[in-house]
């Protein structure tokens, strides 16, 4: 991972917005963020995706998770940019046509997975899987951070915006 600072960010979709919906998908990121010693994940890493499944022992983590996770499907559902400094949730937003996303709600957490038929995304999505881990191992620290992409995906990213 390498750090991204404020003056380097290039927002590709926009901000996100300061609408209420937006400020309180940011909040509940916050609330996990801060709280992220209190969530264990666990992914593993398919040819076409990944399967994670997150979870806590506290039921207000647990609950603040579970509407994380539905709220993101369906920003991204939207086309509704988030980090989109990030190389890698840029490629997401920008081909989020070719990815699929299911996920079951547990007493404890949440099980995703995220797959594409489309080959060139296998990476971002491998990127993605880490960058989330990150957030839950090192909370805001972990936030601020982005995964390299290869240059391969670097292309692929900027042919999106042609």
């Amino acid at each position: 991972m390498t750090q991204c600072p404020n003056h380097q960010k290039n927002y590709r979709f926009g901000r996100g917005g300061s609408d209420a919906e937006h400020q309180k998908h940011q909040a509940d990121i916050g609330t996990l963020l801060d709280n992220h010693q209190a969530i264990q994940r666990q992914v593993t890493l398919l040819e076409n995706g990944f399967t994670a499944t997150t979870t806590s022992n506290n039921p207000e983590i647990v609950s603040t998770l579970q509407t994380h996770v539905s709220d993101m499907k369906a920003r991204f559902a939207k086309g509704r940019g988030i980090r989109s400094w990030d190389k890698v949730y840029a490629l997401l937003f920008a081909y989020r046509e070719h990815i699929n996303i299911d996920y079951k709600m547990t007493p404890d957490g949440v099980t995703s997975i995220v797959t594409t038929n489309n080959p060139q995304l296998v990476e971002a999505l491998h990127a993605h899987a880490h960058a989330v881990s990150g957030f839950v191992d090192q909370g805001r620290q972990g936030a601020g951070e982005s995964y390299p992409i290869s240059q391969a995906l670097e292309k692929y990213l900027d042919d999106a915006h042609s």
